[in-house]
């Protein structure tokens, strides 16, 4: 094989892991930016439907990052039939055991308590992720971390659950890794439901619930990166161009098998031009 044959193979390869590596990433399959409505930037996904029995939610101008723009004020007490929050129906859409949820939210109410972020038992059970009396990010009861959760500030909260295995379950704070857990508790059920903010409502630990504004929510097919996680917190409130581009890990892997070529190319161009 020449060296021009051997650099194009080589270039031609890395051209081909990442297309693969885009093909296996996490897939944006639902996203949310609560610009007055609640209905998905993502083509194909369902709105959220908003749960509001106190009839004190809805949407309101706040500086998120310092950008003045309309969020969601979930609104309530912690009563559990007066709980508000938000329900995406997955069905569809998410794999029950390899999906990734990112959020932009903040919370008001119960510093130093339980408060529920994210639920997938339809209400059923205690277990869940949660800010944790420690102000903390904690999957309950498996695992918390040691990262601080302060309530009145805007935080970038990602949840990625995999597939069951060793640590198959990592939470991440403003784009960093926050702690990782082994758990099939966030497995989604058949009917794929995820509720943000409201708790259980049957068995122990009810009413660990907290009013929230939310200004961005984005669901995804398979299990971020902390790379893409990182990305998703350098501009946590835009949305994504329609259609969706590679993740950053694949342009990085693109842009050396295209340089590759180039540089052979190039390379073989002035070869040419010197012998002649």
């Amino acid at each position: 094989m020449s060296r021009l044959s051997r650099s194009l193979a080589t270039g031609l390869s890395l051209l081909a892991m990442a297309i693969a590596a885009h093909v296996d990433a996490a897939t944006l399959k639902a996203s949310y930016f609560f610009d007055n409505t609640l209905a998905s930037s993502t083509a194909g996904a369902a709105d959220l439907v908003a749960i509001d029995p106190s009839g004190t939610s809805g949407f309101v101008n706040d500086t998120v990052y310092g950008h003045t723009r309309p969020v969601y004020f979930v609104g309530g007490t912690n009563a559990n039939a007066n709980q508000g929050g938000l329900a995406f129906n997955s069905t569809g859409l998410l794999t029950s055991d390899s999906y990734s949820v990112a959020l932009t939210f903040e919370f008001f109410d119960r510093q130093n308590a339980w408060r529920r972020i994210l639920d997938v038992t339809d209400r059923a059970s205690d277990a869940g992720f949660y800010v944790d009396p420690s102000n903390q990010l904690d999957v309950y009861p498996v695992s918390g971390s040691s990262v601080a959760f302060s309530n009145g500030v805007y935080r970038n909260v990602a949840l990625t659950v995999g597939p069951s295995g060793l640590n198959n379950v990592t939470a991440y704070i403003d784009g960093v890794g926050s702690f990782t857990a082994t758990t099939n508790s966030l497995d989604l059920l058949p009917g794929g439901l995820i509720n943000l903010f409201i708790d259980n409502n049957m068995g122990g630990g009810q009413g660990e619930w907290s009013t929230a504004n939310i200004a961005s929510a984005r669901f995804y097919d398979g299990v971020l990166t902390a790379a893409e996680v990182a990305a998703i917190n350098h501009d946590p409130i835009t949305p994504p161009p329609v259609g969706g581009v590679p993740e950053p890990a694949s342009w990085a892997l693109l842009l050396v098998g295209f340089g590759a070529i180039g540089a052979t190319m190039r390379r073989r161009a002035i070869t040419a031009a010197d012998a002649a």
